[in-house]
């Protein structure tokens, strides 16, 4: 895996031309096998973000191929009353259900949370998408498998470019396009629900494209897998164990902490779970000019007029490296 960067970056808006949001799911030839006249097929698809319909196709996509693909659907769920401490057992299965499904043949996982209720809790989508990623990768097995990441925890642009970043070649944020379609139904702006998802994907893919190009990356197929990330707020120890290859040089939490905060919400679900993405959003003070009180949101960085940003925010879990 590796990231096609150029210097300086590049505009997303005037040089379009190179920008590619195109990904392909499923096995990857050898490039180095120079005699390989039959490589392996995968699937094309124009951007990462999958519809409900798209979805169904890949659950099913062994009788829409006749065989050609098989998919294979891992469950990151486990029950609440586990605790947090077994969060390692379940990360340490779904490696070995992962590994154990490409080597019966199937070339496409799918990595879901939907099974998440309030007797069952989520591995965080980030958390369980990078140790499968890295468990195939050290397994020799990567290759020989795409991975559909299907959540309810993405919403944001941020959220689609870390699950890129660290394995997944397409996202179905299942829950963010079943509240836009619902909330659809009842606006006044003449829009169905297929007009506004559209909308959604759109902009998705925009900010995605705008993302890469802050690293000079043009394509989102180099994106994939690439960690252009450095980990702030986790402890090395998880960072190395699951995020193996990522930068940390600020402390924070562990692994039974990540899932304590998980699994104390009852199976809540939270944008990518409790591996955040933390901004801030500034209140003034009542009657002192320039003095705010910041509120941990997950949204954007929203400083309101006569507010004084800190040079130091509050640690994010998982925050885009920039140059220096």
């Amino acid at each position: 895996m590796f990231a096609q960067v150029t210097n300086p970056p590049i505009d997303p808006i005037r040089e379009s031309l190179v920008m590619s949001l195109n990904s392909f799911i499923g096995p990857k030839p050898n490039l180095l096998d120079l005699n390989n006249i039959n490589p392996p097929m995968r699937l094309e698809v124009s951007q990462p973000v999958l519809t409900a319909q798209n979805m169904g196709k890949i659950r099913r996509i062994d009788a829409l191929t006749l065989g050609k693909f098989i998919s294979h659907e891992i469950n990151i769920c486990y029950p609440v009353a586990w605790g947090k401490e077994g969060v390692e057992a379940r990360l340490a299965s779904l490696c070995a259900q992962a590994r154990d499904a490409v080597k019966n043949g199937s070339n496409i996982l799918i990595i879901s949370d939907r099974a998440m209720d309030r007797e069952h809790v989520a591995i965080p989508a980030l958390l369980a998408l990078s140790a499968i990623h890295q468990h195939l990768v050290a397994e020799g097995l990567r290759t020989s498998v795409g991975l559909v990441v299907e959540t309810g925890s993405a919403r944001e642009v941020h959220h689609f470019a870390v699950l890129a970043g660290y394995g997944a070649e397409a996202v179905h944020p299942y829950l963010a396009m079943e509240t836009i379609a619902r909330m659809a139904l009842g606006g006044s702006h003449g829009l169905s629900a297929e007009q506004v998802i559209a909308n959604y994907i759109q902009a998705i893919g925009k900010g995605l494209n705008k993302v890469m190009s802050k690293m000079g990356i043009s394509t989102y197929m180099s994106y994939t897998g690439a960690q252009i990330f450095e980990a702030v707020g986790l402890s090395a120890a998880l960072v190395d164990k699951y995020f193996t290859g990522t930068s940390t040089k600020v402390e924070g939490l562990g692994i039974f902490e990540v899932a304590g905060k998980k699994a104390s919400s009852g199976g809540i679900r939270k944008p990518l779970a409790a591996i955040h993405f933390w901004s801030r959003h500034w209140k003034p003070v009542a009657n002192m000019p320039g003095v705010c009180v910041a509120k941990t949101t997950c949204g954007r960085q929203m400083p309101l007029p006569g507010c004084n940003m800190p040079r130091a925010l509050t640690p994010t879990a998982l925050t885009k490296s920039t140059r220096s």
